[in-house]
This record gives structure tokens, C-alpha cells and sequence, in this order.
């Protein structure tokens, strides 16, 4: 008969399969670890490459993003404004037939520019775009109803124009539309801060009651988005751009008739300038040289005389 096993064999046979199991648990264990360092150095190599390939990407406004929308958006709308406020001034004194039949025509107008904006696609990482677009929809979309507000006043054309413009339809698309416009300038200057290392002022952008002494040492672009901001809080909708009047305020305090005229906010010069009828479309290009002939301005026509 074999020899009976003693406690010790089996004591010693208990740790040899001991200690092969833990060998086994540490060489898998190992594997694991081995692959989660693999698998974290791979994720921090993917997205290193990834962050030199998307910053262009995540931009929200892109210089060709402005261009686009300027073309496609703001132009189409910007003609059809300056046609709406100069063919209400000129009709003031017309005969209300011959109103009436002008303000179809703006309606008309307005229901072409509608079907051409709003094929017009821009992506998402431009919100703001998206949703100047979007305001200008609104806005024709209210105005195509002029001729239809028209034909319920009576009067003279001077008060068939008065009444038009205090109609809650019309109020509202020229809300929409000045909110479109600063929706714009702002996503200008969204583009400048993209294109250097610090754009100073953007902590003032929202304050349209800024002092006049703050706002004129701020670059033009922010001057410009306030300046749309305040046309929007006061709704005016007319044929000269945010930086005609811009161009109007600097030359006001160049010369010092700010302070003659009493003048310590934003708000208080661009209202001045509307009551006074003072601004005139293409102002900025006669101050341009003079003021801001150094500024960083992206490449967009109504920057460009030529």
C-alpha cells in the first residue's frame, strides 16, 4: 500500500495551488490594467488630435459664415428696408389711392424676400445667425399683411402711414427686425474676439445705457452691437446702418458737442440722432478714414465703399 499523505502534504499541496491561482488572478489583473492605460492613453491621443482639428470648427462665426448670411439673409431683407422707409416718406403727401397701392407693392416685395431668405441654411454652431434669420422671417412674414392693415384706415396718406406704423402687425416686424439686426452686429463681434488674443469690452455688450465716456474706448464692432442694441430697445427700423450712427457719435464727441448737447449716454446720442433725423445711410464711409481706418472689421460689403 502507498504511503498515507501527511497534513503537511496536503498543507503544502493547498499552498502550491494557491499560490498558482493568485499568479493567475495577478497575470489577468495586469492585462486589465495594462489595456485601461492603453485605452486612456488612446482616448487623450484621439481627442489631442481632435482639438487641433476642430477649432475652426467650433468657431461659432467664421468669416465665411458673415459673408454667407450678408449675401443671403441681410442684403435681401436691407433693400427691401430701405425701399419700405423711403417709400413711406415719399408718400406722405400722395393721394391714398396711390398710397394704398405703393404698400401692396411693399407687401408684395416682402413675400419675394421671404421665399428668398428662408431657403437660405446656416449651421448650428452660428446661433446667433440662425436666429437673426429666423427674426427676419418674422418680420416679412407680419409685413406681407401691410396692404391688409392699410385698407382698414381712412384718411389722408399721412394718417393712413401713421396708422400703418402703429399697428400692432407692423410694430412687431419692425421689433423683429431691428432684434435680427443686433443678432447680426452681435455675431460680428462674437468673430472679432475669434480672430485675436483678447477682444476687450465684451463684458459691456449688453449695457445700452453705457456712459458715452466708456463706450467711445471701445472697439468698433462693440460700438457697433451696442449701438444695434439700442435701435432694437427703441425699434428703429430705417435706412441707415448701426455704424452710420456710430460714425455720428464719434464725430458728435470728437468735437466735443456731446458735452454741449448734454449728452452722457448711448441711449441719449442715438435717440438725439433719430429725433434730429441727423444720420443719413453711408455716413460711416465719411468718417471711415478719419476714425477707424485701423479697426479689425471683417470683410463684409457695407464695410466697403468700393
Amino acid at each position: 500500500m502507498g504511503k498515507r499523505l501527511t497534513i503537511s502534504d496536503y498543507l503544502f499541496a493547498f499552498l502550491f495551488i494557491f499560490m498558482i491561482f493568485c499568479i493567475i488572478v495577478a497575470f489577468f489583473y495586469g492585462v486589465h490594467i495594462g489595456k485601461s492605460k492603453a485605452a486612456t492613453q488612446y482616448e487623450q491621443q484621439l481627442l489631442g488630435q481632435m482639438e487641433d482639428v476642430l477649432p475652426d470648427i467650433q468657431t461659432a462665426y467664421q468669416q465665411q459664415h458673415l459673408v454667407s448670411f450678408y449675401y443671403n439673409v441681410y442684403y435681401p431683407f436691407r433693400t427691401f428696408q430701405s425701399s419700405w422707409t423711403n417709400s413711406l416718406g415719399d408718400l406722405l403727401g400722395a393721394e391714398p389711392a396711390d398710397t394704398r397701392a405703393a404698400i401692396k407693392r411693399l407687401s408684395n416685395s416682402a413675400e419675394e424676400v421671404y421665399r428668398s431668405i428662408e431657403v437660405m441654411t446656416l449651421p448650428d454652431h452660428s446661433p446667433l445667425l440662425q436666429h437673426a434669420q429666423t427674426n427676419y422671417l418674422r418680420s416679412l412674414r407680419l409685413l406681407q399683411e401691410a396692404d391688409v392693415r392699410a385698407d382698414t384706415y381712412d384718411g389722408t396718406s399721412k394718417d393712413i402711414i401713421q396708422e400703418l406704423l402703429q399697428d400692432p402687425y407692423i410694430a412687431d416686424a419692425l421689433q423683429y427686425a431691428t432684434t435680427a439686426q443686433d443678432q447680426f452686429y452681435e455675431a460680428i463681434v462674437y468673430w472679432h474676439e475669434s480672430v485675436v488674443v483678447e477682444l476687450d469690452g465684451l463684458e459691456h455688450l449688453t449695457s445700452t445705457d453705457l456712459s458715452l465716456a466708456v463706450w467711445v474706448q471701445l472697439p468698433f464692432n462693440v460700438q457697433n452691437s451696442i449701438v444695434a442694441k439700442t435701435m432694437r430697445d427703441y425699434a428703429i427700423f430705417a435706412n441707415y446702418t448701426p455704424q452710420d450712427v456710430t460714425a455720428n457719435i464719434i464725430a458728435m464727441i470728437d468735437a466735443g458737442k456731446d458735452q454741449t448737447l448734454g449728452l452722457r449716454t448711448i441711449q441719449e446720442a442715438v435717440t438725439l440722432l433719430r429725433d434730429t433725423n441727423a444720420v443719413r445711410s453711408g455716413d460711416f464711409f465719411s468718417y471711415r478714414d478719419a476714425f477707424f481706418a485701423d479697426e479689425i472689421l471683417p470683410q463684409l460689403p457695407f464695410y466697403d465703399e468700393s
